[in-house]
């Protein structure tokens, strides 16, 4: 009788086309008719038509849309599935022997391609997307890779594709992609957080900083294997923190359909398909730079202004001093440390007095040793072991080896908070000639020093802090004498503010001396202690303060990194970024610089 045929040719066929089946070479019912069971020429008779139409499930419209004149009928494919058709044709045909009244045509089954997937997938050029350890789902830097990378364009590295799969494969079928700004979930993956909402107050997005974006719209065409990459790449901001989810569908109308509740829940809707969340990191890369060795500035130089003393009973002699420099002249400065007389011998310092009567008394003195007086002598306090080859008996622990590369071990862990990951130290920059400074007496000091070697700059798509390994900070706060730890506290680091541009931060130091008085050469605790304060000192140069670390109500036992208030080991009870400090880091453009 006759078949149907599908148009567009082939069996596959893109949402929006029009799928036509057309019934062809239907014969009429004409020719004899049996009256009475005989056989006498009738005319022809039409053929009345039944069509049943097979859409995918959820088909948008009740009924697809009939044209065409009882043999034809078209309908659009707006969802993905399986389309066919059915005519029944009814013959209107009387007979006396045994015909049938009905003919059926099946057509063939027209599919329209299901979306498969959808993802991000790194851009050409770029470092490649990685797993998120905060949220789940995938993270991209934006930053410049090196302090030389200067991309062209300038947004390069902010750039990433959207893929989607259809199958089965069909050339030319349109996707459509939007790309929303969903909630961050650090709140809800961090409820414990005192002041936690800082940070992000409520569950639904937009919520990016600095501003809030709204959903973006692409699209993209299927190659012949059913590829579809977005036509232009997706551009993220830079904050750290960031989170974006995109979607994609076969048609305009089912992209539009999707919410912002939707998308911050990733519960997409029938026939549309969403991504991982994308959640944006940030690289900090780490400047390191160290004093020299330290020389001869780091002693005092002197004539013995009159006859020591000695006492032959215990071995023991006092020997007068000349005038001290101020960071010398306190009481027991110089305990254990090491005086060299001209002439006689070197000697362990067990007490000091100071001015205006300076001394020093030393162990295993000769009886010559009352002979001493006009002859030169150098003072050593216990830093002296600094220098090569002086190691002294009766030490009261190793000595500070310098030049040193900073620690900054502990960094990764508490910056990952903050959505930044620190990058592998590049020694290239690394001098070790920052010029020895006994101590960095006040704040310029420390703005120049901290800034002596700096060569890296920072900026908003490249960070990066600068951390030198240094020896003493403020005479009042440097552990010499030891009393000064209970008396004013321990400096073991400071980062400078420039007087003439107090919105910025110099580079850091952080004093390895001092940290080695405290803890008596305990090897373990002052690695503890160093990496801490690397850690707390690259924090400053993103403009944290001292009380962005405290945590009221709870006081110090609940305080974190940045606080100045520290138990017994010198450190907060939360070695981690509390909510202020984390809010400021990722709200900052760039950790800024003199």
């Amino acid at each position: 009788m006759g078949t149907i045929d599908v148009q567009p040719a082939g069996l596959v066929a893109c949402p929006g086309d029009n799928v036509t089946f057309t019934l062809i070479g239907v014969e009429d019912t004409g020719g004899m008719k049996r009256a009475n069971c005989q056989t006498v020429p009738i005319p022809p008779e039409p053929v009345s038509f039944v069509w049943t139409l097979t859409l995918p499930p959820n088909y948008p419209d009740p009924l697809p849309p009939l044209t065409g004149q009882g043999s034809v009928v078209r309908v659009i494919a707006k969802v993905p599935g399986a389309y066919s058709c059915t005519l029944t044709a009814n013959l209107h045909r009387e007979d006396c022997r045994p015909w049938p009244s009905q003919e059926t045509y099946n057509s063939p089954i027209v599919r329209v391609p299901d979306l498969v997937s959808v993802e991000w997938r790194t851009h050409t050029g770029n470092a490649g997307l990685s797993g998120c350890p905060n949220n789940g789902g995938q993270r991209i830097f934006p930053d410049w890779i090196s302090p030389t990378d200067n991309p062209n364009p300038a947004d390069l590295r902010r750039k990433v594709d959207l893929v989607a799969r259809i199958s089965p494969a069909k050339a030319g079928c349109t996707v459509y992609f939007t790309v929303w700004d969903v909630d961050d979930p650090f709140d809800q993956n961090n409820s414990t957080m005192p002041n936690v909402s800082l940070i992000d107050s409520n569950t639904s997005g937009p919520d990016n900083r600095p501003t809030p974006e709204p959903p973006a719209p692409l699209t993209g065409t299927a190659d012949a294997f059913g590829e579809a990459i977005a036509s232009s790449p997706f551009v993220v901001s830079m904050q750290p923190g960031n989170n974006y989810r995109a979607g994609a569908a076969e048609s305009q109308t089912l992209i539009n359909t999707v919410t912002q509740t939707q998308a911050d829940a990733n519960t997409p809707p029938q026939y549309v398909k969403f991504t991982d969340m994308l959640t944006v990191w940030r690289k900090l890369h780490v400047e390191v730079d160290s004093m020299s060795a330290p020389d001869f500035t780091n002693t005092q130089v002197g004539i013995i202004p009159s006859a020591p003393t000695y006492n032959a009973a215990n071995g023991r002699a006092t020997i007068p001093l000349a005038a001290l420099e101020p960071d010398f002249n306190e009481t027991d400065q110089h305990k254990v440390g090491r005086i060299d007389i001209l002439t006689i011998g070197s000697f362990v310092t067990v007490a000091t007095t100071k001015a205006p009567s300076p001394t020093v008394e030393i162990i295993n003195a000769p009886a010559n040793i009352a002979m001493a007086n006009g002859l030169w002598y150098n003072l050593w306090d216990d830093d002296a072991g600094s220098v090569p080859p002086f190691v002294m008996v009766g030490f009261d622990a190793p000595p500070v080896t310098l030049p040193k590369v900073p620690d900054t071990g502990l960094m990764p862990q508490v910056f990952k908070d903050a959505y930044v990951e620190i990058a592998p130290l590049d020694m290239a920059s690394y001098q070790a000639t920052t010029v020895f400074q006994r101590n960095a007496r006040n704040n310029d000091e420390a703005v120049t020093k901290g800034n002596e070697n700096r060569s890296l700059t920072s900026a908003s798509d490249f960070w990066v802090v600068h951390i030198t390994s240094a020896f003493q900070g403020y005479v009042a706060k440097d552990g010499d004498p030891d009393t000064e730890q209970a008396a004013a506290g321990l400096q073991y680091g400071i980062t400078g503010v420039p007087f003439w541009t107090p919105w910025r931060r110099a580079g850091s130091l952080v004093f390895l001396e001092t940290i080695r008085d405290d803890k008596r050469g305990n090897a373990s605790a002052m690695a503890v202690m160093e990496r801490y304060t690397v850690t707390h000192e690259a924090g400053h140069q993103f403009k944290l303060e001292h009380s962005d670390g405290y945590a009221p109500p709870d006081g110090p036992a609940g305080d974190y990194i940045m606080s100045d208030i520290t138990d017994q080991t010198g450190m907060a009870p939360n070695v981690s970024f509390g909510a202020i400090c984390l809010k400021k880091i990722r709200e900052i453009e760039y950790p800024p610089q003199p």
